[in-house]
């Protein structure tokens, strides 16, 4: 049986013994005895004032151990630049903090905490660390230092992690201050710094700055990259990738590569032709050149002309049937090096005239697209060497690495008639925000219509596009 509610809930005090007040055993401060809260009056009269009760519960809590000291920073004298070890954002998992806004700083300027900044295109952009270098090994038993009772011949293949100095460059307070900057020129940072070891290093800041050096030629070199500044260290330790800007380290570090000797070095170079370093170096497709690899940079294919030839004046054959072997060789062999020029190892020439622009409203929210479509299987290989092949070709670029993507459209993969991929952009996200430009021209039954009688009809696929226009870049 369910026992009925019980009326007997405790009396509120009366108005004499509400307004009733005693002395504090312990401050001796008058306080009222009995004190209206979110849920009544009390039914028993208070002891003590309200901060002397606060002040006797904390002193009967339990005494709880002390949390555990961070580990001091340790400051490595013996090769300090091992024990860099990796930059974490304190921020990703922590929640957001708010400062409440008080009158005393409505007024005072808000200091702006950085993210990790990358100059790259004329202007500073937010990136990612570059990760470490790796490079592929293979382990195995020194056949010199094993014991006679072990005959294992076994290998192991890992990719090695070379540290290349640092992921950032990292210079020492003491230092910074000594050559007449002040903590003022310093941004609030939202990295910490480890190293190897698992001890961190404080970071006091971050600013940017120009890099300069004299190469041994005697040309100067600058670069601009983002310094953090320490009290745990005591020198300066450059990032691996301003190593390579300054030239410092080679682009296929950490590769191994043959020494020069040096008497080598005064050779002249005036000879060979300076050949910027290009995708279809190291992962050139064959497309009917005798050198598929293309290690020496050049293939048996002819050069690419900016220009087709000019229009001829009159046609060497005459244009009946009989002459359509005569005519098919007089075509191939005028325009061999540049309609029908197919390889893939030289960059397409590129018309004369403003780079093109594509007039986007500037209050338009970019699309990035960061999932790419399903490709069939028996495309995938086809695909990706045609992508690498547009690369080395320059009609498509890479984004470089830790660059933030705004506008990212999806590639997507259709059939052709005869059974190969085409492939196509989604461009419907960009449409929706674009001005275009008016162009009127004539539906294909008036053209078909215009086509005098008695004439003859070429069809030409072109497997390559045509010289084009660059594109500007914002």
């Amino acid at each position: 049986m369910q026992k009925p509610p019980s009326d007997n809930s405790p009396a509120a005090p009366s108005q004499p013994d509400r307004a009733r007040q005693a002395a504090c055993p312990d401050c001796r401060a008058l306080f009222h005895v009995f004190s209206e809260g979110t849920r009544g009056w009390n039914s028993k009269p208070h002891q003590t004032c309200i901060t002397c009760h606060r002040s006797r519960r904390r002193r009967h809590r339990p005494q709880q151990p002390p949390h555990a000291q961070k580990p001091a920073v340790q400051t490595v004298e013996s090769e300090p630049i091992s024990q860099i070890a990796a930059l974490h954002d304190k921020e990703a998992n922590a929640p957001p903090q708010h400062t409440p806004t008080t009158h005393g700083t409505v007024h005072k300027p808000t200091a702006v905490t950085l993210d990790h900044h990358v100059f790259t295109k004329g202007e500073w952009k937010r990136a990612r660390l570059r990760a470490h270098p790796t490079v592929p090994i293979t382990v195995s038993l020194h056949k010199q230092t094993t014991t006679r009772h072990s005959h294992s011949a076994r290998n192991s293949s890992l990719q090695a992690e070379v540290l290349a100095i640092a992921q950032s460059n990292l210079w020492s307070l003491a230092e910074f201050l000594a050559c007449g900057f002040s903590l003022e020129d310093l941004f609030p940072v939202r990295l910490d710094l480890t190293a190897a070891n698992r001890s961190p290093i404080a970071i006091d800041g971050a600013f940017f700055a120009r890099l300069s050096t004299i190469t041994r030629d005697g040309e100067a070199v600058s670069c601009r990259s983002m310094v953090y500044v320490s009290g745990s260290v005591q020198a300066m330790y450059l990032s691996y990738e301003s190593m390579l800007n300054l030239g410092i380290l080679s682009h296929g570090f950490p590769s191994a590569e043959p020494l020069k000797n040096p008497t080598d070095e005064h050779t002249d170079d005036s000879a060979t032709p300076h050949r910027p370093l290009t995708v279809n170096s190291t992962r050139a497709v064959n497309e009917g050149c005798s050198q598929p690899d293309n290690t020496a940079g050049t293939c048996s294919c002819p050069q690419r002309i900016a220009a087709p030839p000019p229009r001829p004046p009159k046609l060497p054959f005459e244009c009946t049937p009989e002459n359509n072997v005569k005519m098919r060789a007089w075509l191939l062999e005028r325009y061999a090096s540049s309609t029908f020029n197919t390889c893939p190892h030289h960059a397409l020439p590129c018309m004369k005239g403003p780079p093109v622009e594509i007039h986007v409203d500037p209050t338009a929210t970019p699309k990035a697209c960061h999932s790419p479509a399903n490709i069939p299987l028996h495309w995938q290989q086809q695909v990706y060497d045609d992508l690498l092949c547009d690369e080395a070709l320059g009609v498509i670029e890479r984004v470089p690495y830790g660059e933030p993507v705004t506008w990212c459209h999806r590639m997507v993969i259709t059939r052709k008639q005869n059974g190969s991929p085409r492939r196509t952009v989604d461009l419907s996200p960009l449409n929706k925000f674009c001005q275009r430009e008016t162009f009127a021209m004539e539906s294909p039954f008036h053209l078909a219509r215009r086509v005098p009688m008695d004439t003859w009809k070429t069809v030409y696929v072109s497997r390559r596009l045509p010289p084009s226009l660059s594109a500007r870049r914002d």
